[in-house]
């Protein structure tokens, strides 16, 4: 006898502001170079159902490249992290608890040498948030594009769509 589970319904989402940023250095203590690539999205979160949905961070992944100088790159931490209130759930660096409609936020890093990069075209983000218990994840697929560096930056890719309110779909990653 053959059992079939139910579809699992992730939530959808509106990204509403999105950044990535690679910030540049020296070591205090010799010539060595850092780089430090950093992404924030601020997501808001549609519930699919009544029933609590729980994101472990050590589930989720995220990745970037930028057209003509870096193929896809993953990022080495996710973390869903906690910034004011939220009606969404609780949240921590381990993860998120979506009860209800609301903010989730998602912040990534990875440390690595870039290619030598002159004249950046586009980035382009995916990230993969993959409920407890569940074989679908909420996929973000998005391009971000270049905007003006802020302190300590050496490049900064934007995306903000809450004016236009365009609406994320959940989709199955492999």
């Amino acid at each position: 006898m053959l059992l079939l589970s139910p579809i699992q319904r992730v939530p959808r989402y509106d990204l509403l502001e999105g950044r990535l940023i690679l910030f540049s250095g020296n070591y205090a203590d010799d010539d060595r170079t850092y780089h430090t690539w950093r992404l924030n999205l601020t997501l808001y979160m549609y519930p699919q159902n009544d029933a609590r949905t729980v994101i472990p961070s050590h589930l989720c992944k995220a990745s970037f490249e930028v057209a003509g100088h870096i193929e896809e790159t993953y990022f080495h931490q996710v973390t869903l992290p906690a910034y004011g209130n939220s009606m969404t759930g609780e949240t921590s660096g381990s993860g998120g608890i979506i009860d209800g409609p609301g903010l989730l936020y998602v912040d990534a890093l990875a440390d690595l040498t870039p290619a030598e990069i002159s004249e950046p075209g586009d980035a382009r983000i995916k990230v993969a948030l993959r409920p407890a218990n569940s074989d679908r994840s909420v996929g973000i697929d998005e391009v971000f594009h270049l905007a003006s560096p802020g302190g300590g930056e050496q490049f900064r890719w934007t995306r903000r769509n809450h004016s236009r309110g365009e609406r994320g779909v959940a989709i199955k990653v492999k």
